[in-house]
C-alpha cells in the first residue's frame, strides 16, 4: 500500500523571471492536491515589464513577510528567489515556516548566488554535486532536482512538414551549427526571436515567430528530428551544466531528440535508446543523416523517449520528489 503524502499550504515565489516554470510547479503541486498561494512584485509593473528597484524589492519582501504572518502557510518555495532577501527568509523561518529554493540557473553567472544556498532549509539545484563542484564540499540541505515538463503527447503518426526543427534564441554557438546545417541542404525549420532575422544565408529557416507551450510541441510533432542546442556561456566546465527544458520537451511532444552531450544526460535517458547526443558538428551531421535515413529506428527511439518522459520527467513527479525530501 503506498503512504499517502501529505498535503501542504504553499506559498510560492517567482512569477517574473522563470514565469512558465512557476506556472508547472503550481499546476503540478495543485494536481496532488496541496494549496498554493501565488505571490509576485506584478504590482509594480509598468506596459507588462517589472519596475523592480530597490524600494519596489522591499516593499515585496515586506509584503512575502505580512502573507506568512497572517496565512501561516507550511512551505515558503521560491524558483531561484532573485527577489528575496536572506533577512527575509530568516524571518520565515523563524515563524516556524519551512523555506525552500529551487535554483535552475548556473552559478556562474551570478557573482553572490552562494549566498542563497545557506539560507534555505532545502535547496534545490538542477546541477548534479553542485556543492562539491563550486563549495569544495557537502552541504546536507542540497539536492539534485533536473528540469522536467508538463505536457506530455500521445503516439505520433509520421506525417513530417519538415527534416528538422529547431526551437530557441540565437547564440554565436547555435547560429554556427546550423549554418552547417543548412549548407547540406536539409530542410530545417526556426522558431524564435526576431534576431534570427539578422543571421545572412539562415534567415531562409526562420519561421518568422517563436512558439511556446502546447504550439511548440506540435511543431516538434510535426518535425522528423527536434535539434537541442544548449546556449554557450562561455563557461569551460559546460559540459558540466544540466540539460535544458527542451532536452524533456522535444520527447514529450513524441519528436526524436538529438541534443549536444551534457554529463548529467545518461542519468535522465539512455542514449542511442531514448534520445541522441553529439560531440561536434561532424557528429551531428552524420547523426541527422543517418537517422533521416533510418525511419524505424529513429521513431522507435522517439517513442522510447516519450515514454520515459512520462514515467520519470513530468513536473507533477519532480515536485513529488521535492517534497518527499522536505517531509
Amino acid at each position: 500500500m503506498v503512504e499517502k503524502m501529505n498535503e501542504f499550504k504553499i506559498l510560492m515565489d517567482g512569477f517574473i523571471y522563470t514565469l512558465d516554470l512557476s506556472h508547472f510547479c503550481r499546476y503540478a503541486f495543485e494536481e496532488s492536491n496541496h494549496e498554493v498561494h501565488p505571490i509576485s512584485p506584478k504590482d509594480f509593473m509598468l506596459f507588462g515589464k517589472p519596475i523592480l528597484g530597490s524600494l519596489a524589492i522591499a516593499r515585496y519582501n515586506r509584503r512575502v513577510l505580512e502573507f506568512v504572518k497572517n496565512e501561516k502557510p507550511d512551505i515558503f518555495f521560491t524558483i531561484n528567489g532573485k527577489l528575496i532577501y536572506r533577512k527575509t527568509v530568516e524571518k520565515i523561518k523563524d515563524l516556524g515556516v519551512k523555506t525552500v529554493c529551487w535554483w535552475v540557473d548556473f552559478p556562474e553567472l551570478y557573482s553572490d548566488w552562494r549566498k542563497y544556498i545557506t539560507a534555505y532549509d532545502y535547496f534545490f539545484t538542477v546541477i548534479p554535486e553542485m556543492d562539491l563542484e563550486y563549495l569544495d564540499k557537502k552541504l546536507p540541505n542540497i539536492h539534485y532536482l533536473p528540469l522536467g515538463c508538463w505536457r506530455v503527447l500521445g503516439p505520433r503518426n509520421p506525417k513530417f512538414n519538415r527534416d528538422i526543427c529547431f526551437v530557441g534564441t540565437m547564440y554565436k554557438n547555435r547560429e554556427k551549427l546550423v549554418r552547417e546545417i543548412i549548407k547540406k541542404g536539409f530542410k530545417l525549420e526556426i522558431f524564435g526571436g526576431s534576431e534570427w532575422k539578422k543571421a545572412k544565408q539562415i534567415i531562409e529557416a526562420y519561421a518568422g515567430r517563436a512558439v511556446v507551450g502546447d504550439e511548440m510541441l506540435h511543431e516538434y510533432r510535426k518535425s522528423k528530428i527536434g535539434l537541442n542546442i544548449h546556449q554557450d556561456y562561455g563557461i569551460k566546465k559546460t559540459k558540466k551544466l544540466s540539460v535544458n527544458m527542451r532536452a524533456f520537451e522535444i520527447p514529450a511532444s513524441g519528436c526524436f531528440q538529438i541534443v549536444d552531450y551534457r554529463d548529467d544526460i545518461d542519468e535522465l535517458f539512455e542514449v542511442e535508446k531514448e534520445i541522441e547526443c553529439f560531440e561536434n558538428t561532424k557528429d551531428l551531421i552524420y547523426k541527422i543523416e543517418y537517422y533521416l535515413e533510418n525511419e524505424d529506428e529513429r521513431e522507435r527511439i522517439a517513442e522510447a523517449g516519450r515514454r520515459k518522459v512520462l514515467k520519470e520527467h513530468t513536473y507533477t513527479k519532480r515536485m513529488k520528489e521535492m517534497l518527499s525530501v522536505i517531509e
